[in-house]
């Protein structure tokens, strides 16, 4: 009924979903269908997560990745690949050694910043999952803790190159608005983002925001293909996640057991881009 085809949920709730979720929690109890649909069990009925949604098939999520994939067969590879590769034994090695050395490093700024600054440790945890997310996906520093410490020290920043941390805040920020893109284009009808101009300008906004975040992941998985090709095939890779995702089904695949009759080509640039995006936006979103 009117006006909800036009308004869809707009009318329900302002501002963040999950601050709505809550409320409606508060209200109407425990939101047990969607717990069971989102549920990581084999077992669950719910393969397609998500009905159609123009809006998320415009930003090209519906098609890559886990949450938003209707496209059944690639859902089920990927999530494969999920499972098994976190779980491989040298990912997980290097993922507690990661994470000892990425806690020491910030263990550092906390005794440089001195017993009379205020520690918000939710705020320094928050920039650590960042940063050991970027670490164990990609093999590569966000710099996340490194610029939050910049900002809060009285003059004792810490010396990188000023483009680097400029760089790595730009891509968090990035990161956050591919965030807000997912939320808008999810809940908000095709009617109000092509007539109504401050709904149209946040989507074209939205969506060059996309544009580019997809951009800076093609970039970082292209300059991991040249690594790569680069090192000796008797020097063994390092086993982060985004060099599983481009090894697996060619000759110097490091994982195991995870590619199938069905699927025996390596995965494409785009693909590898969706998995790594929903890798990262679910490490930093947590």
């Amino acid at each position: 009924p009117l006006p909800l085809p036009i308004f869809g949920n707009r009318l329900q709730y302002h501002g963040h979903p999950a601050t709505w979720a809550q409320k409606l929690q508060e209200r109407y109890g425990d939101i047990d269908l969607v717990s069971k649909i989102f549920s990581p069990s084999t077992n669950n009925n719910f393969l397609v997560r998500i009905t159609a949604r123009e809006g998320l098939d415009e930003i090209g999520v519906t098609t890559r990745g886990l949450t938003f994939n209707r496209s059944v067969d690639s859902w089920m590879y990927n999530r494969k690949f999920f499972n098994q590769a976190i779980s491989a034994p040298k990912f997980l090695k290097q993922s507690v050694e990661k994470t000892r050395e990425l806690f020491a490093e910030m263990e550092g700024y906390w005794s440089d910043l001195g017993h009379d600054m205020t520690l918000d440790f939710s705020e320094w945890m928050n920039q650590f999952i960042m940063d050991i997310s970027f670490v164990m996906i990609t093999n590569k520093r966000a710099y996340s803790f490194v610029n939050y410490y910049n900002r809060i020290s009285k003059g004792n920043s810490v010396k990188y190159p000023d483009s680097v941390l400029i760089e790595s805040e730009n891509f968090i920020k990035n990161i956050h608005s591919w965030l807000s893109a997912l939320v808008f284009f999810m809940d908000t009808p095709k009617f109000l983002r092509n007539h109504v101009t401050s709904v149209k300008k946040q989507d074209n906004w939205l969506k060059a925001e996309v544009n580019r975040l997809n951009q800076s992941f093609l970039d970082i998985i292209r300059d991991r293909r040249q690594e790569i090709s680069r090192i000796p095939t008797d020097v063994p890779l390092k086993p982060d996640f985004l060099t599983m995702l481009l090894t697996i089904n060619t000759p110097r695949d490091i994982t195991t057991n995870i590619a199938d009759d069905r699927h025996t080509s390596p995965m494409t640039d785009e693909d590898v881009c969706g998995n790594l995006i929903e890798a990262i936006v679910a490490g930093v979103d947590t």
